[in-house]
């Protein structure tokens, strides 16, 4: 593939970062900006599997050692299983079909005008990692209005960070997860922020004999929440940031990645967030707004950067 590599001749100029459509002879020359052209091989993959069986972005090429891994999903027929591998024009691929990989490697053959390659492929279900496609920051959550298990990740994949939706996946047995869609969409559903949706965290709570969900979340660099009646949605913003303030003496760090936390022996929920920082506050009964009195920094060595969980365990917490 090719790309283009921009730098300022204009001191005035910002360095390119974006895609720039350019036509004409390389190198050349635009205003404030000089041009290279970079060549960068592909891959050395002989064809690349397209099955929906595979959990693609774990598929594992070895091209030293001529072995190809692919992780199938949960109740894949790998007594017939098809790769479907996809080569270039002109290559040719043996054997063709669905294939018995139960009974170890099948061999696999890449052949090209006199030029030919031999890779082992073994094909397995793996249950890691569980979600299929880029997450980040788990946080997990057992109903008891469900008796069902649901996973609240950040969605990632995305340049510097910038998702702008929340997803849930949910299970009964903590192996196989369901999609069940985006549950917050920063850019439809949340008016104050529309980027960077971080770090999520979520508590069921049962008031006046109703199960309600708060679902705490970073946006913008602030922390928000938002209400549903189920696991999964569908989930109300407050209208307003939550947390959108530094602690105290704090001038550095951002206010990310809430933990919420209801302690067993109170009753009571408390917040937890910070990047940097860590700070604390109880929230008031309707879960949703803060007791600011209460509102303190948390003593952290240095250590400590983000992402606070917070747990008790035989009277420690």
């Amino acid at each position: 593939r090719t790309i283009l590599s921009g730098t300022p001749t204009d001191k005035m100029a910002r360095p390119v970062t974006d895609q720039i459509a350019v036509s004409g002879e390389f190198p050349c020359t635009l205003p404030a900006y000089s041009f290279t052209v970079i060549r960068i091989k592909p891959e050395n993959h002989p064809a690349e599997p397209k099955s929906n069986l595979l959990k693609k972005q774990n598929v594992y090429f070895q091209a030293d050692a001529k072995q190809i891994y692919l992780p199938v999903k949960t109740g894949a027929n790998l007594s017939r299983f098809n790769p479907e591998f996809d080569a270039e024009e002109g290559v040719s691929i043996s054997p063709s079909g669905a294939q018995d990989f139960t009974k170890g490697p099948v061999n696999y053959t890449f052949k090209s005008g006199k030029e030919k390659e031999t890779y082992q492929v073994t094909a397995s279900e793996d249950h890691n990692p569980v979600l299929d496609g880029f997450y980040a920051d788990p946080e997990i959550l057992y109903s008891q209005k469900t008796g069902k298990y649901y996973i609240y990740p950040t969605s990632d994949g995305f340049d510097n960070w910038s998702g702008d939706f929340f997803k849930v996946f949910s299970s009964d047995n903590l192996v196989d997860w369901k999609d069940e869609g985006v549950i917050l969409d920063l850019k439809k559903d949340v008016s104050w922020a529309n980027r960077n949706a971080w770090a999520p965290c979520i508590v069921e709570k049962k008031i006046n004999g109703e199960y309600k969900y708060f679902y705490y979340f970073t946006a913008a660099q602030k922390v928000g929440v938002a209400v549903a009646d189920n696991p999964t949605g569908p989930f109300v913003d407050s209208g307003k940031a939550l947390v959108y303030f530094k602690t105290l003496n704090v001038n550095r760090g951002q206010e990310i990645d809430p933990d919420v936390f209801t302690d067993p022996v109170s009753g009571k929920s408390y917040l937890y967030w910070g990047n940097g920082y860590m700070a604390a506050a109880e929230l008031n009964t309707d879960m949703i707004s803060i007791n600011f009195s209460t509102m303190k920094q948390m003593n952290i060595d240095n250590t400590y950067r983000e992402g606070t969980y917070v747990i008790y365990r035989k009277g420690t917490y």
